[in-house]
């Protein structure tokens, strides 16, 4: 699941035209990644079944749907993942 987030981040970080990303898009980048994170942690040490499969199942539709996304939609991530954090 990881790699598949991390290919995620990479697509939105490669999408920024060379030297363009701003700070604020490298925070978001960050954030949805820690947060992303975090949420599948909790999920685990919850030791919730259903909710395991439920968080991972959201992420990576998440995922799947920043990198299938085109170049210049490739920042939706921060809406995307945040749809994950119900």
């Amino acid at each position: 699941m990881h790699s598949k987030v991390e290919k995620a981040v990479n697509g939105v970080t490669a999408a920024a035209p060379a030297g363009k990303m701003s700070e604020a898009q490298a925070a978001v980048v960050k954030e949805t990644l820690y947060n992303t994170g975090a949420t599948i942690s909790k999920a685990y040490a919850d030791g919730d079944e259903k909710k395991i499969a439920q968080v991972l199942a959201a992420h990576s539709k998440a995922a799947d749907e920043v990198i299938a996304a085109a170049p210049a939609d490739k920042l939706v991530l921060e809406k995307t993942f945040a749809a994950t954090r119900n």
